[in-house]
């Protein structure tokens, strides 16, 4: 399977993998979805400014295929600057697009949405008790 120049180049240098370290001033928050046996795994960390309530840096941890791992990226890169309201309209869809991503490879995207509704319990929890 051929992917695309985007998936190439998100693949080959990935601007936001690895992992984030608590920070003073912001909330940590991470998830983790999908399971080796699936044969692919995300781990999902972002730290919220507690001035501004936003994202404020993304990061992740991908175990799959080319196209999860440039799914991962776009998705870090697309959540900074987010709030807990725009969190939660947030659409991984845009990612296939963008990433021109084949039907067969949609559930790149679909981890991309687990992923985010994780945080987004995460966030609102931690907002709760704040």
């Amino acid at each position: 399977m051929a992917y695309s120049n985007r998936v190439m180049a998100r693949f080959m240098q990935p601007t936001f993998q690895g992992e984030l370290a608590p920070q003073a001033q912001h909330r940590y928050l991470q998830a983790q979805v999908g399971s080796l046996d699936q044969g692919a795994v995300l781990q999902l960390s972002v730290l919220v400014d507690e001035q501004t309530h936003c994202i404020d840096a993304a990061r992740f941890k991908m175990y799959g295929c080319g196209a999860c791992i440039a799914t991962a990226d776009v998705l870090c890169e697309q959540l900074i600057g987010l709030n807990q309201q725009a969190l939660g309209d947030y659409s991984a869809q845009g990612i296939a697009e963008y990433l021109a991503l084949p039907p067969v490879k949609l559930h790149c995207t679909w981890l991309a949405e687990e992923a985010i509704q994780q945080i987004l319990m995460a966030w609102q929890s931690a907002s709760l008790t704040h």
